[in-house]
This record gives structure tokens, C-alpha cells and sequence, in this order.
């Protein structure tokens, strides 16, 4: 039981609770939150951003990362939160979570290890701890090399 619930608190915090009670939803900072990789070739962008994405009301989430400057493929996280249970959060905690990305038709459950931190006005910042190494032939292409991932995410009030 407490594994789930560290879960729903990270879930929570990934997707923008603020720890406060409220009926409106939570919207990604693109300004402050970004996506980084390790490259598997010199001449590839490293980061990963204008993240956008959302929390409903009813905790439903989706976070949005754009894998080419014209934004036309897209990589999808999609979850589902109990807000309730959210309000509980302290100012500031580690954990890891299971999570599910979304890539070119094909989604794969990875483990996230993070460190959430409420900041000024009810925003949110949650950041990895390590990064989370992504597979490309999980998602259908021909590269061998993991890519390392890292993370920062900014949310705000809607």
C-alpha cells in the first residue's frame, strides 16, 4: 500500500499538483521545463523542448514532447491522478515511479526516479535524479544505443 501511494504522489507531482485544494487544472511551463539526452551522434539536437501538457481537474494528464522543431512527431506521456490524495504532498520529496511513454505508435512502461519540489505561488518543479534510459528498437528503430534521459518540469495554476 505504501508503494502505491508513493506512485499517486509522484504521479501527482509530475503532472502539476500544487498541493493545494483546488477545482482547476495544472499547465506545463514550457519556459522552464525542458527534456536533455545523450546524443548518439554529434550532429543531433540534445534537448527536447517546448514541452506542453496538462492536469485536468478530474487528474487526468498528458505531457507532450516534441521530437523535431516543427513539433509534427510528438512523444506522449498519459496518466491518471488522484487528486485527493495529492494534497498531501510536502514541500519537497524523492521517488520513483513506474511510468508509460508513448513513441511512434508503441508505448513501454519505464521507471522514473525524481525529486519534487513545490515552489513559489503553488507551482511545481519536479526534476530526475537519474536519467531514464530509453531503447530506441523498443520503438521500432534500427539504433542499438540507449539514450540517456533527464528532465526538468515546471507546472503552474490554470
Amino acid at each position: 500500500m505504501m508503494q502505491l501511494q508513493k506512485t499517486m504522489l509522484l504521479l501527482a507531482c509530475l503532472m502539476g499538483f500544487s498541493g493545494v485544494a483546488s477545482a482547476l487544472g495544472f499547465n506545463v511551463d514550457p519556459i522552464h521545463s525542458t527534456v536533455n539526452y545523450s546524443a548518439p551522434t554529434p550532429t543531433e539536437a540534445a534537448v527536447l523542448d517546448p514541452l506542453s501538457g496538462h492536469i485536468s481537474a478530474q487528474g487526468a494528464v498528458l505531457i507532450q514532447i516534441p521530437l523535431q522543431a516543427q513539433a509534427q512527431t510528438m512523444a506522449v506521456i498519459q496518466t491518471q491522478i488522484d487528486m485527493p490524495y495529492l494534497m498531501q504532498m510536502p514541500s519537497q520529496q524523492r521517488i520513483t515511479l513506474p511510468a508509460t511513454l508513448e513513441l511512434f505508435g508503441t508505448s513501454k512502461q519505464f521507471a522514473l526516479d525524481v525529486v519534487v519540489s513545490k515552489i513559489y505561488n503553488g507551482e511545481l518543479m519536479v526534476t530526475s535524479m537519474r536519467p531514464v534510459m530509453i531503447h530506441p528498437q523498443d520503438f521500432g528503430s534500427s539504433q542499438e544505443t540507449p539514450i540517456a534521459v533527464n528532465f526538468v518540469v515546471s507546472f503552474t495554476r490554470s
